[in-house]
């Protein structure tokens, strides 16, 4: 008996102990905004002030904006996620700093990060410092005038594909979104990687299921999120990858039987994957070797050389970039064009005169539509890509005008929705108002627009998706009017277990043809 209540003693002391400690490693940096004189929301113990995270009351942009009206008067204030304290700045002129004139402080992006056991992330979003700017600068000058022009027609092709689909469904109500997405895949895989997918006429083919799955938040995805944030050298550690071994497979056997194909058959296409391969030619040491020994050497590169798996690695982050945020962004435009009848006509006015007797869009014919410009802008406010914007500290900052130093790896958020939506620097936000951006318009301050991002870091490949969008716009607009059912609510609740700013439910908007 008393030998029983002797190792039930010693097993809740260890418990007692055991529960200590965590309370004691997740809870010990919860002062370290207080000790810097930086107003901060009082962190749980345990999630610090992640409790959304859990409930998902609200989508993230909300909860940002929520918070942002909260501390209106503070151009910063601090957070933890979990037990990691973070900077959330919003005010303009610091977020301009942060951004562009104080860059090289701030170079990384802070939550995507590069990891040794997953295959395919030595893309741009998560490569650090010298290896980052050494690949953005291979990167670059596939998305030059030059190089965008060279894919009209291939867009066209994509563009008439789905007018063809949209032309069947024509007096019905659509369910815009999925069309969108498939869309956008079809794009992909013909500019990008020279592959007609064939995802516009069979929602089942394989690269529609991998691009529905690529947004969907499941336990793995959670997981390891929250590992690489709270300590990610036990996710190295213990090998756990972010994506399943069957996706970084497929992306690398795409990759190697996709450039085999090209080479043995002597095929030069004028895409993205092309200039991989031109880069790796021109790469001196740039022989691939296997898959697992050069990934792991990345780490230790002083400049980036493209093999298979890095190559694999940034034709999975164009896809992941260029799929769903395009998609959705365009479906949020019909929705708005929808709503406000008055921009669609206009629009579609701009675009018949741009059309004029060819009945055919040129590169420079595109870029020639102001109104078009403004319109996309304006939505792209309403419903930027990247709601918030992070930035990791490379070297330690002092803020100008205050005493409070940024100090090394620590994260800054930018509520990049919530500054959209203030107005203070854009007046009745929840407006659609195109000629907010007129080139006559001198009131939009730094600092307050960035649906791409901004400085030096931003989306490499916002020129392409404005092409892309331009053409799908005018393209539908010559043809169809869209107006909204009495099923569609407006303006739209946030679905918020979504990643981006979707309607809750879906976009179902009438397509008449004209």
């Amino acid at each position: 008996m008393e030998a029983s209540l002797s190792v039930t003693s010693v097993l809740c002391a260890i418990i007692i102990a055991l529960c200590s400690l965590l309370y004691y490693y997740f809870t010990s940096t919860f002062n370290y905004w207080k000790y810097r004189g930086v107003k901060f929301i009082k962190p749980l113990p345990f999630i610090g002030n992640m409790e959304n995270f859990f409930t998902q009351k609200k989508h993230g942009a909300e909860w940002f904006s929520e918070n942002y009206k909260l501390y209106e008067k503070e151009k910063f204030y601090g957070m933890y996620f979990f037990r990691k304290p973070f900077l959330v700045v919003q005010d303009p002129d610091l977020v301009h700093s942060v951004l562009v004139s104080d860059f090289s402080h701030f170079i990384d992006r802070g939550f995507v990060k590069y990891s040794e056991v997953d295959k395919l992330s030595g893309h741009l979003l998560s490569l650090t410092g010298d290896l980052w700017k050494n690949l953005r600068k291979k990167l670059t000058p596939i998305f030059t005038s030059g190089k965008l022009k060279g894919m009209i027609d291939e867009l066209q092709v994509c563009v008439d594909e789905l007018d063809n689909v949209l032309s069947g469904q024509a007096g019905q109500e659509v369910q815009v979104e999925p069309l969108m997405e498939r869309f956008t895949t079809r794009v992909i895989g013909s500019v990008a990687f020279g592959c007609e997918f064939d995802t516009l006429t069979d929602p089942n083919s394989e690269f529609s299921k991998r691009a529905d799955s690529l947004f969907k938040v499941n336990f793995r995805t959670a997981f390891t999120f929250l590992l690489d944030n709270i300590n990610p050298n036990v996710r190295n550690f213990l090998g756990i990858k972010v994506l399943p071994k069957e996706t970084e497979d497929f992306y690398l056997n795409f990759v190697k039987d996709t450039v085999s194909h090209r080479e043995k058959n002597n095929i030069t296409r004028n895409d993205f994957l092309q200039l991989l391969i031109n880069l790796r030619k021109e790469d001196a040491a740039g022989a691939p070797g296997s898959l697992e020994g050069s990934h792991q050497k990345i780490k230790d590169r002083d400049n980036v050389i493209l093999d298979d798996s890095l190559m694999a690695s940034n034709v999975y982050i164009f896809f992941v970039a260029g799929f769903e945020t395009t998609a959705t962004t365009l479906s949020n435009l019909l929705l708005e064009l929808a709503a406000n009848q008055e921009v669609q006509d206009k629009l579609r006015e701009e675009v018949r005169k741009a059309l004029g007797t060819e009945g055919k869009l040129s590169y420079d014919v595109i870029n020639e539509m102001a109104y078009m410009k403004m319109v996309i802008s304006e939505v792209l406010r309403k419903y930027p890509p990247a709601a918030n914007v992070s930035r990791e500290c490379t070297k330690a900052y002092t803020i100008p005008g205050s005493d409070v130093t940024i100090e090394e790896s620590i994260l800054v958020t930018i509520p990049a929705y919530a500054i959209h939506m203030d107005p203070k620097y854009f007046p009745d936000p929840e407006k659609f108002l195109p000629e907010r951006f007129t080139d006559n318009n001198k009131n939009i301050k730094q600092g307050t627009y960035m649906p791409f991002g901004d400085g030096p870091r931003n989306c490499i490949g916002m020129r392409f998706a404005m092409l892309e969008m331009k053409m799908v716009v005018a393209s539908l607009l010559s043809k169809y009017h869209f107006t909204l059912p009495p099923t569609m609510k407006y303006p739209i609740v946030f679905d918020k277990k979504a990643v981006f700013l979707k309607a809750e439910g879906g976009i179902r908007l009438k397509v008449e043809k004209l």
